[in-house]
């Protein structure tokens, strides 16, 4: 296997790639762990360097980094009347806690090496 085939688009790690999810939901994901990300959470992580955040506020942190520098923004995403949700951090923190598979899905995508792999320029031709 060549090298090369572990190569990602670094600049779509930290922006996000639009991910069609299915029924019209799209999602721009950045990938976890994304250089944005790491620095967020180590500077929520600060006033603990002598102690241990509970794990109900680990997990809060999580999902706010999460919403700043993973969910990038979705489109066609409805409350059950239809009415469309418009993104916000804010929003999607509130989502991540009262919809954890929605949350776990971010995760996931996220988490999808292949969502972030690079494209030859060839490849990119071939799929427009």
């Amino acid at each position: 296997m060549k090298i090369s085939e572990f190569a990602t688009d670094v600049q779509a790690e930290v922006e996000g790639v639009w991910i069609d999810v299915g029924d019209g939901l799209k999602l721009r994901v950045a990938r976890f762990g994304n250089k944005r990300f790491q620095r967020y959470l180590a500077s929520m992580a600060k006033p603990f360097s002598r102690t241990s955040p509970t794990n109900e506020i680990a997990e809060g942190i999580l999902r706010k980094a999460i919403a700043r520098h993973v969910l990038m923004d979705w489109e066609n995403l409805t409350e059950e009347d239809g009415t469309d949700i418009g993104y916000s951090e804010e929003k999607a923190v509130e989502l991540f806690e009262s919809h954890n598979d929605f949350y776990m899905l971010v995760q996931d995508l996220s988490k999808e090496v292949d969502n972030f792999k690079r494209t030859t320029d060839e490849e990119a031709e071939g799929n427009s």
